[in-house]
């Protein structure tokens, strides 16, 4: 879609001027979704590519001296808010944290957490 593609081009702007204002050398660190954080392109299970260039992917481009590392992170079990509501969960169950790191992937490492908690709130959020 245009417009995402768009949107990832105008937070990778934003985040560049930002770095370049606040005077940033050291490390920085990004949260975001998978979508946005995948280095290369590598087509999805359904044998789909997804949307091109990815944020991670123009902050690489853009800026060639920093390191990017991307980490795909992925919660086995637990609840999460969604829909207005908690939700459960069940994946394969690990009993600790594994950290891999991946060659010739969307991203650099893989980081599986055992368990996710939801977000509580005190009211519930708007539009959720």
């Amino acid at each position: 879609d245009r417009n995402l593609l768009k949107r990832e081009h105008l937070i990778a702007l934003n985040f560049a001027a930002q770095r370049r204002t606040n005077g940033s050398r050291g490390k920085t660190l990004i949260i975001c979704g998978d979508s946005h954080s995948r280095i290369a392109n590598q087509k999805n299970a359904q044998g789909e590519e997804e949307f091109w260039p990815s944020l991670a992917a123009l902050l690489k481009r853009e800026n060639p001296v920093p390191r990017i590392d991307s980490a795909m992170v992925e919660f086995h079990r637990g609840t999460f808010f969604g829909y207005g509501r908690v939700n459960e969960f069940n994946g394969p169950k690990i009993e600790e944290m594994e950290l891999k790191q991946l060659v010739d992937g969307n991203w650099n490492w893989a980081l599986n957490l055992p368990i996710a908690k939801a977000a509580t709130f005190l009211a519930e959020p708007k539009g959720a």
